[in-house]
């Protein structure tokens, strides 16, 4: 399984910079974020249509870390920060893709389904699932997590998390599914 970013920081000049998976991506502002781009040393984009929102605030950290730490940006600095690699312990951390992994597992659902506009409550469950696995477990914003779950607004990410905690305290099946799932995330494993 290949992180969200394979590479983003190369050591030469004109190295490209590949994406994976397509689907995450949720802004079609590519021209915005070629400054940081060429900031960071990379001359060219592997798919140059391919949206660009995640990688825009990847390349925010890289270079918030990367001031903060005195440090310069490169691929190994660029793992620690942004992929599944504690800086601290160099431990796995639980990353938004390992959520979308281990919820469509669990769920056995399409990832394309969890991040579509479906309303049925086979997919809303797991979603909002996610979403408020994903707010546990990793820094993003609520704004950033929508964006990871098909460009949702801040507030359907609000309610997934207020829904999935009142399940929880009225529903013990629910709540032992949450445990599954989290206990497969702290593994490490998925599905």
């Amino acid at each position: 399984m290949s992180t969200m970013i394979e590479k983003i920081a190369g050591g030469s000049a004109g190295e490209f910079i590949r994406i994976s998976p397509k689907h995450i991506m949720t802004h079609d502002n590519t021209s915005a974020v070629m400054g940081k781009f060429n900031a960071i040393g990379a001359a060219k984009i592997h798919n140059p249509k391919q949206p660009v929102f995640a990688i825009d605030h990847a390349i925010t950290k890289l270079q918030s870390v990367s001031l903060l730490d005195n440090v310069s940006i490169d691929l190994p600095m660029a793992k620690r920060s942004i992929g599944n690699e504690s800086r601290e312990s160099g431990t796995v951390t639980i990353s938004i893709q390992n959520i979308l992994d281990t919820v469509t597992m669990f769920y056995d659902i399409k990832l394309s389904d969890l991040l579509s506009k479906k309303r049925h409550k086979s997919i809303t469950v797991p979603r909002q699932v996610g979403m408020w696995l994903s707010r546990k477990h990793t820094r993003y914003s609520l704004e950033e997590i929508g964006g990871y779950f098909g460009g949702r607004d801040h507030t359907t990410v609000m309610h997934a998390i207020k829904s999935v905690d009142t399940k929880t305290e009225e529903n013990s099946s629910f709540l032992r599914d949450i445990q599954t799932l989290e206990s497969k995330l702290s593994d490490g494993a998925v599905g």
